[in-house]
């Protein structure tokens, strides 16, 4: 699965209607180039974690500056691995 993808989609579905998104289009990329305030990102690392299957706890001590670091995070705390992007977007919808 796309990982750049799958994060472009869960910044969709954090939004609120009519609230235009930037497209992330690489790993490296920091997260405040792809227009998220603290409140979005805070939404979209619940939506991850929600994904993965990670603990609150662990969630607590996630604060990614980048989309790179935020898969390293999930890498090292998840439960579970969605096989499709349907699969993992039905954890959030």
């Amino acid at each position: 699965m796309d990982r750049v993808q799958l994060f472009n989609e869960i910044v969709r579905a954090s939004r609120a209607i009519g609230v235009p998104s930037t497209d992330a289009t690489s790993l490296d990329q920091k997260l405040s180039e792809v227009n998220l305030d603290s409140l979005d990102t805070l939404l979209v690392s619940i939506y991850y974690c929600d994904v993965y299957g990670i603990s609150e706890e662990q969630a607590k001590k996630l604060q990614p500056k980048t989309l790179g670091e935020l898969y390293e995070f999930i890498d090292q705390n998840k439960t579970r691995e969605p096989k499709t992007m349907e699969e993992a977007l039905k954890k959030i919808r």
